[in-house]
C-alpha cells in the first residue's frame, strides 16, 4: 500500500512538472499576490482636494486560462482577486454650521472582482507574441470609514465594466520571458450606496449614488523566469461627480495604485 501511495504521488508531482513546462498546455493556472500601494482623493467643485487616503492594500488572486484551437492560440481565462487593507484617511469633519475641523483617521477596504476575458495570441515573430483581450467584468468594494468609530459610515460600490487589453511577450529563452501590457476598464454602470444612519450621522440609512463613467487604465511590466512571475504596475482613475440624492452626492475622486505581483505559473 506504501509503495502504490508513493507511486501515485511521485506521477502526481511529475504530472505537474510537465504540465508546468509545457507552454502550449490547454490549461493553465496562476495563483498571485499583490501589494498595492493605493491612493484615494475627492474634489470639490471648484478642483479643492477635500479629503486623500493613503495606503497599502493587499490582494490574492487566481487566472485560470484556457487554450484551445489551432496551436492553441486562443483562449479564455478570468482573472479573479480580493482586495483588503487599512490606509489613512486624512480630511475633515462639519458640524451643523458648515464649520470644518481638520480629522484625520483610517479606512477599511474590503472588495472583490472577476474579470472573464476572451483572447488570441499573434505571434509576430519566434521571440515575441502580441495579445489581444476583450471581455467583462464586475468590481465591488466596500469602504468603511473611520474603522467602524462614530464620526465614520460605510460605502458600498458595485461596477459592471466592459474591458480590453494588449499584452506582449518577449521570449529571451525557454524559461525566460519579459512582459508587458496596456489596459483599459469601461464601467457600464457604476453604483454606490451610503449609510450614514447607523453611526449616529443623523443622515439617512439609504443614499443611492451614480459616480460619473470614465475608463480606468492600467500599464504593466514584468517578467516570467521559470515560471514565476513578478509584474510592476500603475493603475488610475477618475470617477467624475455623481447627481444628487437626499441632497448629497459623490464629490469626484480619483483613485490610483502602484501594484507589485507575485506569482506562479502552473
Amino acid at each position: 500500500m506504501k509503495t502504490r501511495n508513493l507511486f501515485l504521488i511521485v506521477l502526481l508531482v511529475s504530472s505537474i512538472s510537465a504540465l508546468a513546462q509545457n507552454s502550449s498546455a490547454p490549461f493553465q493556472i496562476t495563483p498571485h499576490a499583490d501589494f498595492k500601494f493605493f491612493g484615494w482623493k475627492e474634489f470639490g467643485d471648484n478642483g479643492d482636494e477635500l479629503l486623500k487616503e493613503s495606503g497599502l492594500l493587499y490582494s490574492f488572486g487566481v487566472v485560470p486560462r484556457l487554450a484551445f484551437g489551432d496551436a492553441r492560440k486562443f483562449f479564455v481565462e478570468s482573472e479573479m482577486f480580493v482586495n483588503l487593507g487599512t490606509v489613512d484617511y486624512d480630511g475633515f469633519l462639519q458640524d451643523a454650521q458648515g464649520q470644518q475641523t481638520p480629522f484625520k483617521t483610517k479606512t477599511v477596504y474590503f472588495g472583490f472582482e472577476v474579470d472573464p476575458a476572451a483572447g488570441y495570441v499573434l505571434s509576430l515573430s519566434k521571440q515575441f507574441d502580441l495579445t489581444p483581450t476583450a471581455g467583462f467584468g464586475f468590481e465591488h468594494w466596500k469602504r468603511n470609514l473611520d474603522n467602524g468609530g462614530p464620526n465614520g459610515y460605510d460605502e458600498k460600490y458595485s461596477v459592471f465594466l466592459f474591458q480590453v487589453s494588449v499584452n506582449g511577450k518577449l521570449v529571451l529563452n525557454r524559461d525566460i520571458h519579459l512582459l508587458s501590457g496596456l489596459g483599459i476598464k469601461i464601467p457600464v454602470s457604476i453604483s454606490e450606496s451610503v449609510d450614514l444612519a447607523s453611526r449616529g450621522q443623523g443622515g439617512p440609512s439609504d443614499i443611492n449614488l451614480s459616480p460619473g463613467i470614465s475608463p480606468r487604465i492600467r500599464i504593466g511590466a514584468g517578467a516570467s523566469i521559470y515560471h514565476a512571475l513578478i509584474e510592476f504596475s500603475f493603475e488610475t482613475w477618475t470617477l467624475t461627480k455623481s447627481s444628487d440624492d437626499k441632497n448629497y452626492h459623490q464629490p469626484e475622486s480619483t483613485r490610483k495604485m502602484f501594484g507589485i505581483r507575485l506569482g506562479y505559473e502552473i
